[in-house]
């Protein structure tokens, strides 16, 4: 389809009476500008200049999602972070490059007529004390967005609007998203995956759209019945929520978007039978989405690879790393992209890195090349050890270990400290709740499914292990919780 601007999309007859909703609220699009209307004019009154950088507290609402689309609209520069004040998050950290910092209050149905004639009645706005004017030659028409910090420190990633938006309309093209859909997004939009993958590629569309902030899967089922959509996208998390509540969709969606770690099998096949099909997107904070599966990709295909790259977008796995080894179609995942980031930038918007769109971007994963052609994501290369001579994949751990009937889900970490066969490895494990924890029984059970070299050295049991916002398994917890050897069983010590 041809590239459309938001203003474009907004003036289409077709799509006047769809509607942006989060349960409470209800904006047509034919009403958006008059919402645009009144925050230009409250930015004017609050002397907020076009060219100066605003951070926002996002949540996953009417308002939050206006402002975003009006700031895109306006060409102004802005920084996501996630909503911190209702979870007793503390204060979250402004660079000196934002001049104002916006935080959103709830709003409710019957307060609908301030969402355009009194918009500052639920948003406020605070001063940055650390500003500094023109902090590293800041420009106009950027988006900010900080990473995860789950492989590392959190850095803040530069986009443009011209590229963002772009690659919103890759996967337009890509899920044949179309004006008639009903787009649910409980993903938050504060990050790549829940605004660049989903809401914009929906808003540019004209699709209707729920926002659902702060999911659980109670909300999920009751905002389901209420909005009918028929597209979604969830975490992996939410997928394998879904399927425990046991209970099927009178109607399947026309398909399911996930993104994050690799689901199980047995679980992406049910999801397939009982809610319809689930494709698998491959993207990055830095990179937006690089890859995809189609819809009409067999459920082999969808469960097997991340699909075909976006448009723009150059694929190669690097197998230098680990051609010494007997896994040559294994290597790191590079990926040059059109409409990829700009660099990283530290609180003071000095450039650390620059990205150029003819380089090789290191994503830091590792993937295999599968002999059709398609490539299979296996894991962080972090994630990869030497133990006794032999490569280790800690997915490939994880997938053992899963596969034990008393284990419900798995997480294998590096811990610290060496053994005589390398690097300790640690495995956190959820029990089926019909299971009780046996040390000896599961470490038994362990040494059956996999090589005495790939066997933890520790095992930790919970009740649910920590995830991100994006859904990703937080590892770093893990690492910590590891060191601190709560609930360890630590069988080397007996075989050794």
């Amino acid at each position: 389809m041809s590239e459309l601007t938001i203003d474009q999309m907004f003036a289409l007859p077709e799509v006047q009476e769809n509607i942006l909703t989060d349960g409470k609220l209800i904006c047509r699009y034919a009403d958006i500008y008059e919402f645009f209307n009144c925050i230009a004019y409250l930015l004017d009154a609050k002397g907020v200049h076009p060219h100066e950088c605003l951070s926002l507290e996002c949540n996953n609402n009417v308002a939050t999602a206006l402002l975003l689309l009006f700031l895109l609209k306006t060409g102004r520069s802005f920084l996501l972070l996630p909503h911190r004040v209702e979870k007793g998050g503390g204060k979250p950290v402004i660079p000196s490059f934002c001049r104002c910092h916006i935080m959103f209050q709830p709003m409710q149905a019957e307060n609908l007529e301030q969402l355009g004639s009194a918009p500052d009645q639920y948003m406020s706005f605070k001063i940055n004390p650390q500003y500094r004017k023109n902090a590293g030659g800041l420009q106009s028409q950027k988006v900010y967005l900080r990473t995860s910090g789950s492989t590392g420190s959190s850095k803040i990633v530069v986009h443009s609007h011209r590229t963002l938006l772009q690659n919103a309309m890759n996967c337009v093209d890509r899920y044949d998203l179309a004006a008639e859909d009903r787009v649910f997004i409980p993903v938050p939009i504060f990050h790549m995956y829940g605004f660049g993958a989903a809401l914009l590629p929906a808003v540019l569309i004209g699709a209707s759209i729920d926002l659902l902030n702060d999911t659980n899967i109670i909300k999920y089922r009751e905002r389901e019945r209420q909005f009918n959509p028929n597209v979604a996208v969830l975490t992996p998390t939410l997928c394998e929520m879904l399927l425990k509540l046991k209970r099927k969709r009178s109607e399947e969606y026309k398909y399911v978007i996930t993104s994050g770690q690799q689901i199980k099998s047995a679980v992406f096949r049910q999801f397939d039978v009982d809610f319809g099909p689930l494709i698998n997107q491959y993207g990055s904070t830095e990179m937006g989405a690089i890859a995809g599966c189609k819809p009409t990709d067999s459920i082999d295909e969808r469960m097997s690879s991340i699909g075909d790259p976006m448009n723009g977008v150059e694929l190669h796995v690097d197998s230098d790393r680990f051609s010494d080894t007997e896994k040559p179609n294994i290597g790191e995942l590079k990926c040059k992209h059109a409409y990829g980031f700009e660099g990283y930038v530290d609180d003071n918007h000095r450039w650390s890195e620059r990205n150029k769109a003819s380089v090789w971007y290191s994503t830091g994963d590792l993937a295999a090349i599968h002999d059709d052609g398609k490539i299979k994501i296996l894991g962080r290369c972090d994630n990869s050890i030497n133990r006794s001579g032999f490569l280790i994949l800690l997915d490939d751990i994880e997938s053992a270990i899963e596969s034990l009937a008393q284990v419900a889900e798995a997480c294998v970490i590096v811990s610290e400290g060496e053994t005589i066969r390398g690097r300790k490895i640690s495995a956190f494990c959820v029990l089926k709740s019909n299971e009780n924890f046996n040390p000896k029984s599961l470490r038994d059970t362990c040494s059956q499914v996999l090589p005495k070299y790939a066997v933890p050295d520790n095992i930790f049991v919970y009740q649910s292990l920590p995830v991100l916002p994006s859904g990703k398994i937080d590892r770093k917890t893990l690492i910590k919780k590891a060191e601190e050897k709560d609930l360890a069983y630590n069988y080397n010590k007996e075989e050794e």
